[in-house]
């Protein structure tokens, strides 16, 4: 039994009763269950019928609780274990974020990876079957069809008095004569490889967020039991905001620090193929592009890096107000006896307004931010497309697109490494 809202109280309720803990399917879970989580499907049942119905939604007496092996209590004994086991080896042999964080989620760090190399690789298979798509509709229309001969021709680039005609791409058509089963293969193979990503995906991204909740608790009980076992001296030179945010953000940082060191893994593959495909497609109007996107977002980095310097001046702030704020709390009663309210408040309100300019100067590079992110795909596909015109290249619909689908692979790297380091 345990105590958790009641069943006709909503999220917001604060109205406590003892019910039955709910256990989480996955625990029982069988393989294939687990591979397309089928273990969710009652808990979506649950809030689309209550939804219909009473166009109400879930409770938090309907969530699961937490799968064996991820509840606070195994997971913070685990890291406990490992810090105890570096604090005894001598001071420069510990490691504690090599022997205490690492091995706790080494697991599912290199399934993540593991699952990241077959995702990397469906995501660049896609351009490469849409091309074959693409060439195979121009050929089917042009030559299944029997339409007049000179389109025919130039849609299959043939040769005529030693010119190449071209109307749909550079590549020759060295046989018209195709059948229509071959586009049904390339529709299969386009949507099992669309699949086959999501499945990847999936996975990997539930690996990483396993890892972070892990880490996220590990760190928030250690600190917060630390806090109970500090001597007299440390509580003096700690303060009350400082132990507010490790638990609030730091400890947070860490659960989505996962999610970057898998970008950290797979963005430079990501990168350097599609790039040698886009130098197969278009030939050097690729590399004034990858150079107009490496201006674009290295300039995204830097601005990253300002709201970074922004931030830690703001929490700077941030610690000051929620120290006073506390020892305003805890000695209101002489406070109000000496009725220094005013200048106590004075006080608050002076970090808070410290706090409040700071935010200002981030949202300004925030609006930056959002502005180059929107503008920077565009601005990239305008070089691309123009060098190649400007060196002789015909821009054909396969190329066209091709071209588009390969910078849209591009551009979500480019962007998230300079965040990432």
């Amino acid at each position: 039994m345990g105590a958790h809202p009641s069943k006709s109280a909503g999220i917001s309720s604060s109205r406590v009763v003892d019910c039955e803990h709910v256990p989480n399917p996955y625990d029982k879970a069988g393989t294939v269950s687990r591979l397309f989580f089928g273990w969710v499907n009652p808990l979506i049942k649950t809030a689309y019928t209550r939804q219909r119905d009473t166009n109400g939604g879930l409770l938090e007496t309907d969530l699961y609780d937490m799968p064996k092996g991820f509840e606070a209590k195994d997971v913070s004994k685990d890291g406990i274990e490992l810090w105890n086991e570096q604090l005894k080896l001598p001071k420069e042999e510990q490691a504690y974020g090599k022997g205490v964080l690492y091995p706790m989620i080494r697991g599912q760090i290199w399934t993540a990876i593991f699952l990241n190399v077959f995702l990397t690789a469906s995501q660049l298979m896609q351009p490469m079957l849409l091309k074959t798509m693409l060439l195979f509709c121009a050929k089917f229309y042009f030559c299944q069809e029997r339409m007049v001969l000179e389109p025919m021709r130039q849609a299959c680039a043939l040769e005529e008095g030693g010119a190449a005609m071209n109307y749909f791409d550079n590549e020759r058509c060295r046989s018209c004569e195709i059948e229509e089963y071959d586009g049904w293969l390339l529709v299969v193979l386009m949507g099992c490889n669309t699949l086959m990503g999501g499945f990847f995906k999936s996975h990997a991204f539930m690996r990483l967020l396993n890892a972070g909740i892990k880490l996220k608790s590990t760190v928030t009980v250690m600190i917060y039991e630390k806090s109970l076992r500090m001597s007299a001296k440390g509580r003096a030179s700690t303060d009350h905001g400082t132990a507010v945010n490790l638990l609030a953000n730091d400890a947070e940082k860490l659960l989505f620090g996962m999610f970057a060191f898998q970008m950290l893994f797979s963005a430079p593959i990501t990168i350097i193929i599609a790039v040698v495909l886009l130098v197969l497609e278009i030939g050097g109007a690729a590399i004034a592009g990858f150079f107009t996107m490496l201006f674009l977002f290295g300039s995204l980095g830097k601005i990253m890096g300002k709201m970074g310097a922004i931030e830690q001046l703001k929490m700077a702030q941030t610690d000051k107000r929620v120290k006073l704020t506390n020892e305003v709390l805890a000695g209101v009663n002489i406070i109000k006896f000496y009725t220094w309210e005013d200048p106590f408040m004075a006080q608050i309100n002076a970090y808070r307004d410290a706090e409040l300019a700071q935010l200002r100067r981030k949202a300004k590079y925030q609006v930056g931010m959002y502005g180059m992110m929107t503008g920077a795909p565009l601005v990239v596909i305008l070089v691309c497309f123009v060098v190649y015109a400007w060196t002789g290249g015909v821009l054909t619909v396969v190329k066209v697109f091709t071209t588009l689908m390969l910078l849209d692979i591009l551009r979500q790297p480019m962007m998230m490494l300079p965040m990432v380091i």
